[in-house]
């Protein structure tokens, strides 16, 4: 064999050698197909709008965002986490959205348009509490209110539980509530501050709830919403995903039927339902 020979079949072999085989090319097509599509929410338990990610029940918020981000092949990455902490990492765009938010004028998130559900802000005291009417803040005097760290309860409440010099407990973690009402059983708070929907699913099966009696509420229901990161470009279409989720599954009956399972009705023929 001569010199040129050979050099043209070791050019031959490199050439044939270092192109990529077709096994090749269809490994690095499946990795590429098979890469998660994932949306991260965050928030703590509020039941019956989200809670346990593993429970058969997780929220029917949870329900409808699983619904909606599924038909455009994301998968959801729900999980619990304590409210200040999920609105944190949202700022700084290290999830893309919570559950269960108000519109409030210091929060510059992304919010869907079309509510997910309607609150009010309830009072709750012992059952051997004396009358108490809330007629504004200036009915607080004399109480230790005991509220949810994060949570918005509307601006005259926000003010007030804002204020140092005020007679305040705030809970945290993931059994924020719960705390609350230990403390509010065990006299360290005497007036607790919740949605009256949320206070009632939680107290429904709980020997504790015959003792504790709402007091009244501020009558005042705001829209619930989903929440998605302002920092993150995808934000926007996650949040018109959310709204063609919504009117889809209630035009279909299926919101209905998701909203049965938590002993609920559709905030929007039911106006008069208990309201975050």
């Amino acid at each position: 064999m001569n010199k040129n020979a050979l050099i043209s079949q070791l050019l031959f072999c490199l050439l044939f050698f270092s192109l990529p085989s077709a096994a090749q090319k269809s490994e690095i097509k499946i990795e590429k197909n098979n890469e998660r599509k994932v949306i991260s929410v965050r928030a703590d338990t509020w039941m019956p709008y989200n809670g346990d990610p593993k429970a058969n029940l997780p929220g029917y918020m949870i329900e409808i965002a699983a619904y909606a981000f599924q038909k455009h092949g994301y998968q959801l990455d729900y999980q619990l986490l304590p409210w200040e902490r999920s609105l944190e990492l949202l700022s700084k765009g290290k999830i893309d959205c919570v559950v269960g938010a108000f519109k409030t004028k210091d929060r510059h998130f992304v919010f869907n348009e079309i509510p997910a559900g309607k609150e009010d802000v309830a009072f709750y005291g012992r059952t051997d509490a004396r009358h108490w009417v809330y007629t504004g803040i200036d009915a607080f005097e004399g109480f230790t209110l005991g509220v949810i760290g994060g949570y918005s309860y509307g601006r005259e409440v926000d003010f007030y539980v804002a204020n140092p010099n005020n007679d305040v407990f705030f809970a945290k973690g993931e059994d924020a509530l719960e705390r609350n009402i230990k403390m509010l059983l065990s006299k360290r708070i005497d007036i607790l501050v919740e949605s009256p929907t949320i206070f009632e699913f939680k107290t429904r099966n709980m020997p504790s709830g015959v003792y504790i009696k709402e007091l009244d509420r501020q009558n005042k229901p705001q829209d619930v919403y989903f929440a998605c990161s302002p920092v993150k470009k995808e934000s926007e279409q996650y949040a018109q995903w959310l709204d063609e989720g919504i009117i889809e599954l209630r035009k279909t009956g299926k919101l209905k039927k998701i909203l049965k399972k938590y002993g609920m009705t559709d905030w929007e023929t039911n106006p008069d339902s208990p309201k975050k």
